[in-house]
């Protein structure tokens, strides 16, 4: 019970948002992440790889690799109750908030945020750490098999018994149309009851989560431009994704990565691709920034 295989097919797809994540982050930053994925591996030098320091490198490989059979090939993880990557993501955004808050009586943090938008963005951490734990739990939870097997079981039988109860007085719609659609009804619920066991994934009929990130990074550039915040939409750059995972995901064009370690192959400790300025200096009432009348409110 404390150790699980990862298949090659799905260990590829990890990888893929391994780098995802390694390209929205630093150096130092992903290394914090990166160990609560690659760590699980038995023995961890089983997932040692070259994203840390290439990334764009770690991509090229993936491209080359990603339709190749490996056939059985599989990674021991340890599938011991750890702490998951999303709670650390999560964690670390309401550090970032806490940190970023301006005090209410000294209002002295010209880069801070008022404290009255701190309650409802820290509600929404919240509620996001609810539903994140409402999607594993649904995709964690199997189907039982005795109630499957009873399901398809059942309706085995009624079917067989079908020819049993005509009654040829009754006409050929009685008897033939209508046991027709009954059966197309019943074998179509039984069909989409096995889908819910687990609604997302890529196909056509799943729910695409990888979609839905792609209309969050597509919202947030477009809310930068609404309030004028220039900067922000100029510190991210927009990527055509690899021609393996448009083909696994249709309908994802695009990913977001962070300009800084795009631009440098993940060699720069910034985030930011401009010239830092002080914090001391912005607590100063007299300074006013160069760019100031390109930069909205909230900048």
């Amino acid at each position: 019970l404390e150790h699980g295989d990862l298949p090659a097919e799905i260990q590829k797809l990890v990888d893929w948002d391994r780098f995802r994540i390694r390209c929205l982050t630093t150096k130092a930053e992903f290394r914090d992440l990166d160990r609560l994925v690659s760590g699980t591996a038995i023995p961890q030098a089983a997932w040692e790889d070259s994203l840390l320091l290439d990334p764009k490198g770690f991509l090229k490989e993936m491209e080359e690799d990603f339709f190749q059979d490996h056939g059985d090939d599989s990674i021991e993880v340890s599938a011991e109750p750890g702490l998951r990557l999303p709670v650390v993501a999560i964690f670390q955004l309401t550090q970032v908030l806490h940190r970023n808050v301006n005090d209410q009586r000294l209002q002295d943090k010209r880069y801070g945020m008022a404290e009255r938008f701190f309650s409802g963005m820290a509600s929404r951490m919240l509620q996001l750490n609810k539903i994140l734990n409402t999607v594993v739990q649904i995709v964690a939870t199997p189907l039982p098999f005795p109630y499957f097997h009873l399901c398809k079981s059942l309706l085995f039988v009624y079917f067989l018994s079908f020819p049993f109860f005509i009654d040829i007085s009754l006409g050929i719609w009685a008897n033939c149309g209508e046991l027709c659609f009954l059966t197309t009804a019943l074998l179509g619920l039984d069909s989409i009851a096995t889908e819910l066991e687990n609604p997302f994934g890529c196909d056509s009929n799943d729910l695409s989560i990888a979609d839905d990130i792609q209309k969050l990074e597509k919202e947030t550039l477009f809310y930068s431009r609404m309030i004028g915040d220039i900067r922000l939409e100029d510190s991210f750059l927009w990527i055509p994704v690899p021609h393996h995972i448009a083909q696994i995901c249709p309908g994802v064009t695009g990913y977001f990565v962070l300009k800084t370690q795009w631009e440098s192959n993940g060699s720069s400790p910034e985030v930011y691709p401009f010239k830092r300025i002080e914090r001391e200096t912005l607590t100063d009432a007299e300074f006013v920034h160069e760019d100031r009348e390109h930069m909205s409110d909230d900048s």
